[in-house]
C-alpha cells in the first residue's frame, strides 16, 4: 500500500460516502473477509485487516475491532510498517470517538516505536497526530511544538502534501487560540499550496478552517464564498455536514433566515442518515440558537435533543472504550513488558561487547606499555575506587547523622518534661521547708506536720520523674550504641509507640507552629519477635519522619479545613508481622514510585536530604527477610507497609 494514499485512507475512516455507499462498501467488506479466510499469517494479511478496517466506516466498532487485530498480528510476526500504519489507524478512530487519552497514548506508542525503527515518516505522521490532539485539549504551544516538528520532517524527506497539510493544523491551532491573524496566514499557505488533485481533502480542510477564521472576523461574504466552493469539492458525509453547517451559520450572521434554515435542515440531514452523535448535538444545539427568540419551546426541545445526543455520544465511547480496548491495553502492557526485556538483553549484550573491547584493549595497553605505566595506572584505579567509597561513606554517614539529629530532637524534647517536673517540684519544696521551718519556731506543730507530708509528697513525684527521665537516658544510651547486629526478641508496639513519639518531639522541636493527629493501632496479640532493635528502629524513625514532614508541607498550602494526620498500625497477618505507617499528606507523583527506593533519589529540596533514607530502610528490611511496599493516592496519601516474619 502507498504511502500517501494510507494516509488518505485513514483520514477518511470516520467520513461516511454519501449516496449508495454502505452498500457499496458491504460488498467490498464481504470481499475483503473472503480474501482474508485464504491468506496466511503474513503482512498481507495485516493489509487486509487495515482494508477491512478502512471498509468499516457505518461501524466504528468494527473498524477498530480490525484496526486491533492488525496490531496484534502485525507483532507477531514482527511486521514493524504494519505496526506503524494499525497504531495510526487505532489512534484516528480513537480520537474522532473523543477517547483522546487513549489516542494520545497510543500516538505516543508510534511515535516510540517509528523512533525506534528511524522511520522518519511515521515519525512525522504520529507528532502530527500528537499536536493535532494537543490543540483540541487547548494545549496550544505544546500543540505547535509538535506541529512545527512534524512540519519539518515532512520537509526533510520532500513530502510537501503533508507539509503543507501541517500549516492547515498549524492554522487550525491558532485559529482555537484566537490568534485569528496568523489563523490566516497558515490556514492560506496551505489553502494556496500547489498540490495534486489526490490531496483535495487537504485544500477542503484549508478552506473550511479559513471560512471559519472570515466569519471571526465578521468577514461573512468572504466566508460564504469558501464554504460554498468546499461544498462544491466536498465527497464525504462529513465534509458535506461541516459546510452546509457553517454556510448555515453564515446566514444566520447575514440575518438571512430562510438561507440559514435552508442550509441547517441539510446539515440535519446528513446527520441523521450518519447517525455521527457529534453531528447531531451540534445541529441540535444551532436549531435551538436559530429558534430562542421567535419559538421558545421549538428552541426548548432542540436544546434537549442536543444533550441527549451528547449523552448518548458519552455513553458510545466509554462503551467503545470498555467492550474494545481492554483486551488491548494487556497486550500493549504485555508488548511493551517484552520489548523492554529485549532492549535490556540487547543492551546487556552490548554493553558485554564493549566492555570485553575494553578489557582486550586495556589488556594490550598492559602488555605494551612498561610495568611501571601499568602500576601507575592501577594506583589510579585505587585511588577513584577510594575517592567512591569514601565518598559514598560521607552520604550514608549523613543520613545516619540526619537520623540520629532527629532522634536526639526527640528524645532531648522527651526528657524535658520529667526534668521540668523536677526542677518546679524542687523549688516549691523548698518555699515548704523555709515554711516548715518557721512554724516549728513558732510551735506549731499540726501545720509543721502537714507541711512535711507536702513535701514528702512532692518528693515521691520528684523521684517518679526521676527515674522516668533515667528510663529515657537508658534509652537513648541503648539507641546510640554501636550496632552489633545481633537480633533480639522485642515488643514491636512499644518500639513503634516510643519512635513515633520521639519523631514527633523532634519535628516540634524544629517547627513550633506544627501539629499534627497521632493515630495508633497496635495489635496486642503479636508478642515480641525477633529482630535487631536498632535498625527497625532507624526504618520506622526514617518512615514516621517522611509522613510528618508530608503533613507538614501540605498543611502549608492548604485551607484551614486541612487535618494533618499520621498514623502507625501492626498486625499479625498469618506467619508475617505488617506495620503501616500512613499519612494524609500529597503522596507522590506516580510516576516516581519505582525510583523511591532507589539510592540518593529524593522527593525533597536540594540541602533538605541525601536520598539513602527510603534506601537504607529497605535494605534493612530485606536483610530481615521482609518486604517494604508503598501504596500511594497522588494528592491525598502515602501509606508504607512493612512485612517481617513473625518468627525468624
Amino acid at each position: 500500500m502507498n504511502k500517501k494514499i494510507a494516509w488518505i485512507i485513514t483520514l477518511a475512516f470516520l467520513c461516511l460516502s454519501k449516496g449508495d455507499g454502505q452498500s457499496i462498501n458491504n460488498d467490498s467488506i464481504s470481499r475483503l473477509k473472503q480474501k482474508l479466510n485464504t491468506l496466511g499469517h503474513d503482512s498481507t494479511q495485516v493489509l487486509t485487516m487495515l482494508d477491512i478496517s478502512d471498509a468499516y466506516v457505518y461501524k466504528i466498532d468494527s473498524s477498530l475491532t480490525y484496526a486491533l487485530k492488525a496490531a496484534e498480528l502485525s507483532r507477531a510476526i514482527k511486521d514493524v510498517k504494519g505496526e506503524l500504519r494499525s497504531l495510526l489507524a487505532i489512534e484516528i478512530i480513537l480520537r474522532h470517538t473523543g477517547n483522546t487519552l487513549k489516542s494520545f497514548s497510543t500516538a505516543n506508542s508510534g511515535l516510540k516505536l517509528a523512533l525506534r525503527n528511524n522511520d522518519l515518516y511515521y515519525q512525522a505522521q504520529f507528532l502530527g497526530e500528537i499536536g493535532i490532539i494537543l490543540g483540541t485539549s487547548i494545549n496550544f504551544n505544546a500543540a505547535l511544538d509538535y506541529l512545527r516538528h512534524s512540519k519539518a520532517l515532512y520537509d526533510s524527506i520532500h513530502e510537501r502534501e503533508l507539509s503543507a497539510y501541517m500549516d492547515n493544523n498549524i492554522g487550525e491551532v491558532y485559529l482555537n487560540k484566537g490568534l485569528i491573524d496568523s489563523a490566516i496566514f497558515y490556514c492560506n499557505t496551505s489553502y494556496t499550496a500547489n498540490i495534486p488533485d489526490s490531496y483535495s481533502w487537504i485544500k477542503f480542510y484549508s478552506a473550511v478552517n479559513l471560512g471559519k477564521a472570515y466569519l471571526i472576523n465578521k468577514k461573512y461574504e468572504d466566508a460564504l464564498q469558501l464554504f460554498k466552493l468546499s461544498l462544491q469539492s466536498a465527497s464525504f458525509y462529513s465534509h458535506f455536514f461541516n459546510c452546509n453547517f457553517y454556510i448555515a451559520r453564515t446566514f444566520f450572521y447575514l440575518d438571512e433566515r430562510d438561507s440559514c434554515l435552508h442550509y441547517a435542515n441539510e446539515a440535519m440531514k446528513i446527520a441523521m442518515e450518519s447517525r455521527i452523535s457529534s453531528q447531531l448535538e451540534a445541529v441540535n444545539a444551532f436549531f435551538a440558537s436559530i429558534y430562542e427568540k421567535s419559538d421558545p419551546a421549538k428552541a426548548l426541545a432542540y436544546s434537549r435533543a442536543s444533550l441527549n445526543y451528547k449523552d448518548s455520544s458519552k455513553l458510545y465511547n466509554e462503551k467503545l472504550a470498555i467492550e474494545q480496548l481492554d483486551e488491548f491495553d494487556k497486550q500493549e502492557r504485555q508488548y511493551e513488558i517484552e520489548s523492554a526485556q529485549i532492549n535490556y538483553r540487547n543492551k546487556v549484550r552490548a554493553y558485554t561487547f564493549i566492555l570485553g573491547a575494553v578489557v582486550l584493549t586495556i589488556v594490550a595497553l598492559i602488555l605494551y606499555r612498561n610495568n611501571r605505566h601499568k602500576q601507575k595506572v592501577n594506583k589510579t584505579l585505587e585511588e577513584a575506587l577510594s575517592d567512591l567509597k569514601s565518598t559514598q561513606a560521607q552520604l550514608i554517614q549523613a543520613e545516619k547523622m540526619a537520623s540520629l539529629g532527629e532522634l536526639t530532637a526527640g528524645i532531648a524534647h522527651e526528657i524535658q518534661n520529667p526534668l521540668n517536673f523536677v526542677n518546679n517540684f524542687s523549688e516549691v519544696n523548698k518555699e515548704l521547708v523555709d515554711e516548715l521551718q518557721a512554724q516549728l519556731k513558732s510551735g506549731k506543730t499540726e501545720e509543721a506536720i502537714a507541711i512535711s507530708n507536702d513535701i514528702k509528697t512532692n518528693e515521691e513525684k520528684i523521684n517518679h520523674h526521676g527515674k522516668r527521665a533515667d528510663a529515657i537516658v537508658k534509652g537513648m544510651l541503648q539507641h546510640s550504641r554501636t550496632n552489633t547486629g545481633k537480633k533480639e526478641l522485642t515488643d514491636i508496639n512499644m518500639l513503634c509507640d516510643e519512635y513515633l513519639r520521639l519523631a514527633f518531639h523532634g519535628l516540634r522541636a524544629k517547627d513550633k507552629n506544627f501539629n499534627s493527629e497521632i493515630k495508633t493501632d497496635f495489635d496486642k496479640t503479636i508478642g515480641k519477635i525477633n529482630i535487631v532493635p536498632q535498625d527497625i528502629g532507624r526504618v520506622l524513625l526514617n518512615l514516621i519522619n517522611n509522613a510528618l514532614y508530608a503533613v507538614n508541607e501540605k498543611k502549608k498550602i492548604s485551607d484551614e479545613n486541612y487535618r494533618p494526620a499520621v498514623s502507625v498500625q501492626t498486625k499479625k497477618v498469618k506467619d508475617t508481622i505488617q506495620i503501616k505507617v500512613e499519612d494524609n499528606g500529597n503522596g507522590m507523583p506516580e510516576n516516581i514510585i519505582d525510583k523511591i527506593f532507589q539510592p540518593f533519589f529524593t522527593t525533597k529540596p536540594t540541602g533538605q536530604g541525601t536520598g539513602l533514607g527510603l534506601s537504607l530502610s529497605y535494605d534493612i528490611i530485606k536483610s530481615h527477610g521482609g518486604d517494604l511496599q508503598v501504596h500511594n493516592k497522588p494528592g491525598e496519601s502515602a501509606e508504607f507497609i512493612i512485612t517481617l516474619p513473625a518468627k525468624n
